[in-house]
């Protein structure tokens, strides 16, 4: 008896701190995220971005379908922001990003004190991850980066508290967040092994999790279902889809379950997937690795090893959950071949927090009370210092600047062929702005080189005003004299060189 009230005083003592310490908790949590948005909109994007920020922007406006996986959710939520009054819908989406980063450095913080963090490290580890340069960047433009972290970051709150099948309320929210992940983007499916180890370590029944499963399952079909809605629409903005031989765009049908299901698998970009095999090449290994150590100047790479192995010899269960959900999800991203595939490892970056947590958390325990704090704060401060010129796009004007430059200098009616980042701001001018109607815009992307070849044979015999912002331009019109011409562009931004066709037919074969 005595031993059971000793337990029953232990565990009223223990549910006291945890009152204490919530509100403490949630007010620093907000106090992170409102300082880490005043840095995100001191260095946002004033406008338009490069890679796919004009696109998705375009997506969002129109009502369209982006390019695979078509980010349905994202659309829908990006939409009704670019709803509120502003000068440049380009800053209200790249202001959504901001926030998305913002409360995901809330929300991050939150989950590692329920992992038992000690506060100092907790929020010294939340910073870190936000001011890491790749995090940074993708809190600066449009992009469904930012969104996922968010996601991702709310999902790892759920994980790291109470078992999500003590309860239908904690069950249900477990749903929630996952549902909203793989809406945002059905990459974050690659953490579900990590959810698949918890489940079963914490011995949790199947009908317990059922009702959470059956919530993300509605959440995701729900968001699926503007595929096949915007599709039956024929929306002005589509990119499912290539170009055919005579010029005409053939979309995909979503829907139908062949189409839903080549957007959904990202089967556009198939030949990305991969790239050097099923296993990593060791250039892709060494560039993953060197990711991580630079995106941390270094010593978030050594303090999260070191945390690895505390994982490994007192945390031994959270070690496996932690493994199941990132291996799968630097594994495929390490094979990925995409230009643009450092900005895709936010998920991971922010699973790696959770090792570096516990490092500074054991390095920083037995050192003196000034030092600790000097050590907290100085972690994050360096990051701040040494990254803010190098992530500051607030003067980041000149994809909007050279683009605007290729409107004014293109003769009407002209047909322009352009690369993805060349064509989507042309095509968040025309369509969101109004800019140029009169210009017909191709993604070179979705227009194979066999078929390419043709239309631009048929174009130059019907003397057609063909621009091309392409340097492979006499590739595409072999035996026709191709002339570049510089678009004049203020002296900041990137010069602007395009190639324009001749077609008065003298010398073309």
């Amino acid at each position: 008896m005595l031993l059971l009230a000793e337990c029953r005083a232990a565990a009223i003592h223990v549910q006291s701190m945890e009152r204490l310490r919530l509100p403490a908790d949630r007010a620093l949590s907000l106090g992170l995220a409102a300082f880490s948005l005043l840095i995100l909109l001191r260095t946002l994007v004033p406008t338009i971005y490069t890679l796919d920020s004009a696109e998705l922007l375009t997506g969002a406006w129109t009502q369209g379908i982006v390019h695979a996986p078509g980010y349905p959710l994202y659309l829908i939520l990006l939409r009704l922001v670019l709803s509120l009054p502003a000068h440049d819908p380009g800053w209200l989406g790249n202001l959504s990003s901001a926030l998305c980063l913002a409360l995901s450095v809330a929300i991050l913080f939150l989950g590692l004190r329920r992992l038992d963090m000690p506060r100092g490290p907790a929020a010294c580890s939340a910073l870190v991850f936000a001011w890491s340069y790749q995090v940074w960047l993708v809190g600066l433009f449009t992009e469904v980066y930012a969104p996922q972290i968010l996601t991702i970051a709310f999902c790892l709150w759920t994980l790291a508290g109470e078992e999500p099948g003590s309860h239908h309320r904690a069950g249900l929210l477990g749903g929630l967040a996952w549902g909203l992940a793989l809406a945002i983007h059905p990459s974050s499916a690659l953490l579900l092994p990590g959810v698949a180890v918890a489940v079963y370590q914490k011995h949790i029944p199947i009908h317990r999790i059922a009702p959470g499963v059956l919530l993300a399952l509605a959440i995701i079909l729900a968001s699926w279902a503007y595929l096949p809605l915007r599709f039956t629409a024929n929306p002005s903005y589509n990119l499912a889809g290539t170009y055919a031989a005579d010029g005409a765009f053939q979309a995909v049908d979503l829907t139908t379950p062949t189409g839903l299901a080549w957007m959904l698998s990202g089967q556009q970009f198939d030949s990305l997937f991969f790239s050097a095999g099923w296993l990593p090449s060791l250039s892709q290994a060494r560039d993953t690795l060197t990711l991580f150590a630079t995106n941390f100047l270094g010593f978030g790479l050594v303090i999260g090893m070191y945390g690895l192995v505390v994982l490994a010899s007192r945390h031994r269960s959270r070690l496996w959950v932690w493994l199941a959900a990132f291996v799968p999800y630097i594994y495929f991203y390490t094979t990925y071949g995409a230009g643009d595939r450092d900005l895709m490892f936010g998920p991971a970056l922010l699973l790696w927090t959770v090792p570096f947590a516990l490092g500074l958390t054991e390095l920083t325990r037995s050192i003196r009370r000034p030092v600790q704090i000097a050590v907290l704060a100085g972690l994050p401060a360096l990051l701040l210092l040494v990254n803010f010129p190098r992530a500051d796009l607030s003067r980041e004007t000149s994809v909007r600047e050279r683009s605007e430059a290729f409107m004014r200098a293109a003769p009407a009616n002209a047909i322009v062929f352009a690369n993805w980042a060349d064509v989507t701001p042309l095509e968040y001018l025309q369509q969101v702005e109004g800019q140029r109607p009169d210009l017909r815009l191709i993604n070179l992307f979705l227009f194979p080189e066999d078929r390419l070849r043709q239309y631009l044979s048929r174009l130059i015999a019907d003397r057609a005003a063909i621009w091309i912002v392409d340097n492979r331009a006499a590739s595409f019109a072999p035996g026709c004299p191709i002339q570049p011409v510089s678009v004049p562009l203020p002296s900041v931004a990137i010069p602007y060189t395009i190639y324009t066709v001749r077609v008065d037919l003298e010398g073309c074969t």
